[in-house]
């Protein structure tokens, strides 16, 4: 989330930093130049995002609704019989 609280604190995350995200932070190290934490912290927020999307695939992709993999499965049983 990045827009509404950019908008909201004018992208301080006012008071005391508490509405301040990793995107708006990210955001103010490339405004002062620190590139270096804005490499770290895009890298960080690369990694996380593809180990959630990882997580997301297995849980939604479990289910076979052609039953193509348990025929598979079923078939390569039989074979070996």
């Amino acid at each position: 989330m990045f827009d509404v609280p950019q908008i909201l604190t004018n992208g301080q995350g006012t008071p005391d930093r508490t509405s301040m995200t990793l995107i708006m932070f990210l955001n103010s190290h490339l405004k002062s130049k620190n590139y270096g934490m804005a490499g770290a912290l895009s890298v960080y927020l690369f990694i996380v995002s593809g180990i959630l999307c990882l997580v997301v695939y297995r849980m939604t992709n479990n289910d076979d609704p052609d039953g193509s993999k348990a025929a598979a499965k079923k078939a390569r049983k039989n074979a070996r019989r």
